[in-house]
């Protein structure tokens, strides 16, 4: 097998051969599946860093207690449900639940905050948060489930120590607007 010589700054270097001898594995093993998996990622028109993002993003949304489904179904569902204080208060509670996972794995920016809610909320929505409002539009959205994400969405806010002072929701657009808890 020929081998060629690759060029790593020191610091990683050092870390992948503590890695490696951590795992019982050799520094060629380790720099191969890197490698190949930086290789896979450009074949599929994507970065690693993005990919590892969005693996992370997932694990965030399973251990929050987020499943998926698909979106018809989602849609059915929520269309044929009754949206009652109860349901209102479970998806708030998912919310805070959700937020406060993304506060545990150190995420706590409100742009990268923004990058997890695109992926988690689903019907490829265009969602931004400035210090002071998250505006989320997303054609696909049905009534009943712009009212369910905006609910979501206030849950997630209030777990970040926000506090909405009012919001505006109809059948795809959602904006939010919010203050430190406290401020006035």
């Amino acid at each position: 097998m020929k081998r060629k010589f690759l060029a790593a700054k020191e610091n990683l270097a050092d870390k992948i051969n503590e890695i490696a001898e951590e795992h019982g594995r050799t520094v060629f093993s380790i720099v191969n599946e890197a490698l190949d998996a930086f290789i896979r990622a450009n074949e599929w028109g994507k970065d690693l860093t993005t990919i590892l993002d969005n693996a992370r993003i997932l694990e965030i949304a399973r251990n929050s207690g987020m499943v998926l489904i698909p979106e018809p179904l989602h849609e059915r569902l929520m269309e044929s449900a009754s949206f009652d204080s109860k349901m209102k208060e479970y998806w708030r509670s998912s919310g805070v639940v959700f937020g406060k996972y993304l506060e545990l794995n150190g995420i706590k920016d409100l742009k990268k905050v923004e990058r997890i809610l695109k992926e988690v909320v689903g019907v490829n929505p265009d969602i931004s948060i400035s210090s002071e409002r998250l505006v989320c539009i997303s054609p696909r959205l049905g009534e009943k489930r712009s009212e369910a994400v905006a609910i979501f969405l206030e849950g997630v806010i209030s777990s970040m120590g926000l506090e909405v002072v009012s919001r505006e929701v109809s059948k795809g657009i959602i904006v939010l607007k919010f203050k430190r808890e406290g401020e006035s």
